[in-house]
């Protein structure tokens, strides 16, 4: 699966892309919007996904921590990501 968040990194109700690619085991690919790709893990939680995302360095060289994101379909439509805590 690929996952695309619209910023440089997840943030609280960050808009996220689902892309249904065949699963990976139980990797994913995350892009990032300022072009950063990393392979994360991942599984599924009903109809949310649990991201287990490394950390990373933004493209302007940001370090960014690891974090848990649940991925889960908002009532305002589309997807969104949240901290799992």
């Amino acid at each position: 699966m690929r996952f695309r968040f619209s910023r440089s990194h997840p943030y609280p109700g960050a808009v996220v892309s689902v892309i249904d690619d065949p699963p990976q085991g139980s990797n994913c690919v995350i892009e990032f919007g300022d072009g950063v790709v990393i392979v994360a893990g991942a599984r599924t939680d009903g109809d949310a996904h649990l991201l287990d995302i490394p950390a990373y360095r933004t493209a302007r060289g940001s370090n960014v921590g690891p974090g848990e994101w649940r991925v889960a379909r908002s009532p305002r439509g589309g997807w969104r990501a949240h901290p799992r805590r």
